[in-house]
């Protein structure tokens, strides 16, 4: 709670020696906001503090988020735009209208605030990582790209983040990149199913069938093969002209245990 209840009490100590006046006013309404006094007393004294003090960067982003500890999402964008307008992108403002385009379910603003709040305050690793999972959430994979690439500019790369980039590499139609990084990962985990589906996906999509036939047989010759991957091994020796290897393969999926259908 920092000092705020001290705040307060030497404020009452003022009021009861002075009087009250805007600036007791303007500072008590802060504290009560912090403290999450019960909103609607804290929501009066901010209204009050901003009509007697007028336009004021942290009475409009206390209002804001009044109105969001409210429930009202409509009122605290409106004064968190507020905000901006008065004093430009800041800090408070920005994170204000990501809460509020969250808890509103706005992907598209809350995206769009991420992207400003970001141009502020481009070290932000926590509100990048949020940026990226958006706009892959919204298939806005191409973007997603570039804010991976950017995260790791920071020093912060992450393993997760790889097989992000590799699945929008592979979205976006470049294959051969997302490849190189399915390579990369499954050399550290190569019972990983998700990463060799999508090597082999990039493979035959890249017109190298012969390297996902290679690829997954290798990988079946260490991991119990599932139907899934029976079949696609099946299916991609066909495509390469090997149909005895299909017929083998289709026939072993056959065989494949209930169980391990899924895996």
């Amino acid at each position: 709670m920092g000092d705020y209840p001290e705040v307060l009490r030497e404020l009452k100590c003022i009021e009861s020696i002075d009087g009250d006046n805007d600036i007791i006013e303007y500072y008590r309404a802060l504290c009560m906001s912090r403290l999450e006094y019960p909103i609607e007393e804290s929501l009066a004294a901010v209204q009050s503090a901003l009509r007697h003090s007028g336009p004021d960067l942290f009475l409009l982003n206390t209002l804001g988020n009044e109105y969001v500890r409210s429930g009202f999402s409509n009122l605290a964008e409106k004064w968190f735009v507020k905000a901006i307008q008065l004093a430009g992108n800041n800090r408070d403002s920005q994170l204000g209208l990501i809460r509020v385009y969250h808890e509103s379910g706005k992907e598209k603003q809350e995206i769009q605030a991420h992207k400003d709040y970001l141009k502020e305050e481009p070290d932000d690793t926590e509100i990048r990582k949020q940026l990226i999972h958006l706009l892959i959430s919204a298939k806005r994979y191409k973007e997603a790209v570039k804010e991976i690439l950017k995260y790791d500019a920071y020093g912060r790369k992450e393993k997760s983040f790889q097989g992000l980039l590799a699945l929008c590499y592979l979205k976006t139609d470049r294959f051969i990149d997302a490849a190189v990084i399915y390579r990369q990962l499954l050399r550290k985990n190569p019972e990983n199913t998700e990463f060799l589906r999508g090597l082999i996906y990039c493979y035959d999509r890249s017109g190298n069938t012969k390297n996902a036939v290679f690829f997954l047989e290798k990988a079946l010759s260490h991991i119990k093969p599932s139907l899934s991957l029976s079949l696609i091994l099946g299916v991609l020796k066909y495509k390469d002209g090997d149909t005895d290897g299909a017929l083998e393969w289709f026939r072993k999926a056959l065989s494949t245990s209930r169980k391990d259908w899924r895996a």
